[in-house]
């Protein structure tokens, strides 16, 4: 109606973010399954989002598995990795860089035939 037209320059980020942060401890127990810092931990945004935007990118798709938010069962939520996430998304903001969160859901985990 407008006229108006978006280009976006994004890249996927997260070829990680399916599989847990503790694969070195028991990341088969669901009870101590965590995937903060997936993809990377808040420590290096800085520096994974200063080289995006140098290189022009201005969006992120962002993987969030069912899985890393309710690994150890429905209603049962990773408050750690929800904040994770947050802080994610306000780095993200501060490099002016816009994040769209993909609820990837191949099959709810990896414990159901899926990967995400």
């Amino acid at each position: 109606e407008h006229g108006r037209v978006v280009n976006l320059r994004g890249i996927n980020l997260g070829g990680s973010s399916k599989i847990p942060t503790n694969t070195t401890t028991n990341w088969l127990d669901a009870k101590t399954t965590t995937f903060v810092n997936r993809p990377f931990p808040i420590s290096e945004a800085s520096l994974h989002f200063e080289r995006i935007r140098a290189c022009g990118f201005t969006i992120i798709r962002f993987i969030v598995t069912w899985e890393a938010i309710e690994h150890e069962g429905p209603g049962i939520y990773d408050h750690e990795y929800i904040k994770y996430v947050r802080a994610i998304l306000e780095k993200a903001n501060e490099y002016n860089i816009q994040i769209y969160i993909d609820p990837h859901q191949d099959v709810w985990s990896r414990w159901t035939g899926g990967d995400g």
